[in-house]
C-alpha cells in the first residue's frame, strides 16, 4: 500500500499525538486519515496480529492512545484484490482499536475488483474509477482505489 516502515508510521503516530496535545481543544476538531499499510509477517490474519504482543505494544497501543484522545482514524482497506485485509495498521480494528476501515465502492455500490474487505472492513466508500483534477498541473486525471486521489 505505501513505502512508509511501521517503524515510521508509529513514529509519525507519536508526532501527531505530540502535536494534538500542544494546543489544547484541538483534539475534539481532529480526525487522522492514512492510507499506509504494511505485511508484518508475510501473510497476517488477523488473529496473528492479535496475538504478537510487539505488535500490540509497539502499533496498537499508539493507535489507541490517539483514539483515547477522542480522535478517529481512518485507513484505506487496500488495494490487493477481492481478499480480506492483510496489513497491519487495518487488521488491529476490533472493539479495543475501532478504526474506520474504508474499501472501494463502485458508482453501482458493488465493492471494486481491487478493494480488500472482511472482518475489519467498516464501510464502502466510492472508489472505482473517478475523473479527478488533479492539483499539480491542473489536469484531469482518471484515478481508482480505497484512498483515491492519493497519487494527485
Amino acid at each position: 500500500m505505501s513505502g512508509v516502515t511501521a517503524d515510521e508510521f508509529a513514529d509519525a503516530l507519536w508526532k501527531i499525538q505530540q502535536d494534538i496535545t500542544g494546543d489544547p481543544g484541538r483534539e475534539h476538531k481532529s480526525v487522522i486519515v492514512t492510507a499506509v499499510g504494511w505485511l508484518e509477517f508475510g501473510k497476517n490474519t488477523y488473529e496473528s496480529v492479535r496475538d504478537a504482543y510487539d505488535l500490540q505494544e509497539k502499533y496498537a497501543n499508539e493507535l489507541r492512545d490517539v483514539m483515547d484522545m477522542g480522535i478517529p482514524i481512518v485507513c484505506a482497506a487496500g488495494n490487493s484484490g477481492q481478499r480480506d485485509i492483510d496489513n497491519v495498521p487495518q487488521l488491529f480494528a476490533d472493539e479495543r482499536t475501532p478504526l474506520i476501515v474504508v474499501g472501494a465502492a463502485e458508482f453501482d455500490g458493488s465493492r471494486a475488483e481491487f478493494s480488500q474487505g472482511g472482518n475489519q472492513l467498516t464501510v464502502y466508500a466510492p472508489g472505482g474509477k473517478s475523473p479527478l483534477q488533479s492539483t499539480k498541473d491542473e489536469t484531469e486525471r482518471e484515478s481508482a482505489g480505497t484512498s483515491v486521489g492519493k497519487q494527485l
